[in-house]
């Protein structure tokens, strides 16, 4: 478990989740025993893999969850707006070149962000290229960014969720992968009037980080996804039962 770097990130980010759900649905609190055993081993994998971006996540969800409790609710929509306006800022825009004297002189980090630009730039060329059906899944980044990084000897995914259905599947897939979470985020508005829960900011930080990193554990967020759906059906035919 400790071992296996990034790929890790993923599932045990969801465990946490599921966690820190498990103690608010039963205690109505989030810090129990077994959730700050779980930050603590989540914590140790995220540093001694060297995950920047899972540090953050783990950071954002906690704080997001303390929100919560302190009933400072935050919109669904507004959420996905921001998660919106990230993606297109970072991805499309490249805002942060206009933060090079904080990334380059104080961090001392590259403004292609570990190279995800080129990967970037080669995946939008590749979309554009094939917009309606995509390049499947086999054929996808094998031209221009080999030329640019030439240490990468075999096909990669786009680093990017939402570029990764796009030049997958097209723009058919990536439709059906928002059509399935508007449809979570109305389940979790409805179940929120009846129970209280947590794992929708689950949901949000990983669509977050998938902005900048792409997880070959993917099932973690469909489990999310699954969860809220469930906990909205079983509850309000529960409901209706008793009414």
């Amino acid at each position: 478990m400790f071992g296996a770097k990034n790929q890790m990130v993923a599932p045990i980010m969801t465990c946490l989740f599921f966690n820190m759900e498990t103690a608010y649905r039963s205690y109505n609190k989030i810090i129990t025993r077994t959730s700050l055993s779980m930050c603590f081993i989540c914590a140790f994998e995220l540093i001694i893999g060297g995950s920047g971006t899972g540090l953050i996540v783990l950071a954002a969800f906690i704080i997001l969850c303390l929100l919560e409790l302190k009933h400072r609710k935050i919109s669904s929509n507004l959420s996905l707006v921001v998660l919106l306006a990230s993606f297109l800022a970072i991805v499309i825009f490249r805002i942060q070149n206009i933060f090079s004297f904080l990334i380059v002189d104080i961090l001392h980090k590259s403004l292609t962000l570990s190279d995800r630009t080129y990967i970037w730039d080669a995946a939008i060329e590749s979309i554009l290229s094939h917009p309606i059906l995509g390049t499947g899944i086999t054929d996808s980044l094998s031209g221009n960014v080999h030329l640019k990084l030439s240490y990468l000897v075999k096909d990669i995914f786009a680093h990017d969720l939402y570029l990764d259905y796009l030049l997958m599947g097209g723009i058919p897939a990536l439709c059906i992968f928002v059509c399935i979470l508007i449809s979570v985020k109305k389940s979790y508005d409805s179940f929120l009037n009846k129970k209280n829960t947590l794992i929708w900011w689950g949901i949000v930080v990983y669509l977050f980080a998938s902005i900048v990193e792409i997880y070959t554990t993917n099932f973690c967020l469909f489990l999310m996804f699954a969860y809220i759906n469930i906990c909205d059906y079983s509850t309000r035919h529960r409901y209706e039962g008793q009414n």
